[in-house]
């Protein structure tokens, strides 16, 4: 477990470097002031659109759990919704180092198989993740209608197109072309095993690659068992388009707050933008995304740049800090001890029981 909290700690170390420079370039007392400024009637409508946020997403967790027989009320998973967000948050790559983690906990508790748990988690995140799409179009569409187009806008438009792109191919390869993404995991094992070997912590550990296909069309069933779900599918779709809409509100609210006004048709494709970030190697996307949301709210909301970072750092605020200490509060409250989990564990539960 060591190596693991060791990247993690430089993980977070990089973070801070980078929201150093952040405040250093912007101004400190800048910042302050804006935020002393501010209008805390639209502080608080922004806190509770955020925070509504994660609620609508934990509700599509509890509809996608319940399709794969794990039994809980709807009270105790958001609590494992608000756990997950901590783990998302302080692990590189966000969801997708987070999510086998969350399986591991999720899997323990219910007596459920790792891949069960693991295929309904990447789910509910999958379908939460989907109106990024929707968004992102939908905004470009109307801002190219409603708005000039310069430079900037252009590059913008662009930039979140490849994105869009990039991730419905993604996501294509990975449901319709299963054969191939099964080849991909297998030969990426077939590199880690080789890598292990010479790892003086991890060189007794091993996976067997001939043995692992079993669970990974195991988790390719559950997984259909969810999508084959079209009422509670339509559903889930639905939830995960207002809970993109309440980020957005959120952000837009702190942006009042301010007193400036941007296009509401903007953020919805800079928000996209912006939190692509989010997969990079920094825990919960922290000082990336306020750098890239400050940028494009300068370069194409013309807001001055500690107005800007103020509602960025508020939003931040109430999407990452906020939600980071409910999060770590479930986890003291349900006595869940995240160093129990290790990558070895995790590989042993990828394998066939005898």
């Amino acid at each position: 477990m060591a190596p693991t909290w060791r990247n993690n700690t430089i993980n977070f170390v990089i973070a801070m470097v980078l929201l150093g420079l952040f405040f250093y370039f912007v101004g400190v007392e800048a910042i302050i002031e804006s935020v002393r400024q501010a209008s805390p009637l639209f502080i608080l409508l922004g806190v509770i659109a955020t925070f509504g946020t994660f609620i609508i997403r934990g509700l599509n967790w509890h509809i996608t759990l319940s399709m794969t027989d794990h039994d809980m009320e709807l009270g105790e998973t958001l609590q494992y919704y608000l756990a997950a967000l901590f783990v998302y948050g302080i692990n590189p790559f966000g969801p997708v180092g987070g999510q086998p983690v969350m399986a591991y906990i999720l899997s323990e508790d219910s007596e459920k198989d790792y891949e069960i748990s693991l295929a309904s988690i990447f789910a509910a995140d999958l379908m939460n993740t989907l109106p990024f799409f929707t968004f992102a179009g939908l905004g470009i569409l109307l801002y190219v209608a409603l708005h000039p187009i310069n430079p900037v806008i252009t590059v913008s438009i662009v930039l979140a197109m490849i994105l869009a792109t990039s991730i419905a191919l993604l996501l294509f390869l990975l449901f319709f072309h299963r054969s191939l993404a099964e080849y991909v995991f297998t030969w990426i094992i077939g590199v880690l095993n080789r890598v292990l070997a010479v790892v003086p912590y991890l060189s007794k550990t091993d996976v067997d690659t001939e043995r692992i296909g079993d669970k990974i069309h195991h988790f390719y069933y559950t997984l259909d068992q969810v999508i084959d779900e079209r009422r509670n599918i339509a559903d889930i779709l639905i939830i995960a388009h207002v809970g993109w809409f309440l980020i957005m509100v959120g952000l837009y609210s702190f942006i009042l707050s301010m007193g400036w006004t941007v296009s509401f048709t903007l953020l919805m494709f800079i928000i996209p933008i912006a939190y692509v970030v989010y997969y990079l190697p920094l825990p919960g996307g922290l000082g990336g995304i306020e750098v890239m949301l400050t940028l494009l709210l300068i370069l194409l909301a013309d807001l001055p740049s500690a107005s800007a970072s103020a509602a960025v750092i508020l939003f931040r605020g109430s999407s990452y800090g906020l939600v980071m200490l409910i999060g770590l509060a479930v986890l003291l409250h349900r006595s869940i001890d995240l160093s129990e989990y290790t990558f070895a564990d995790d590989r042993e539960r990828m394998l066939p029981k005898d």
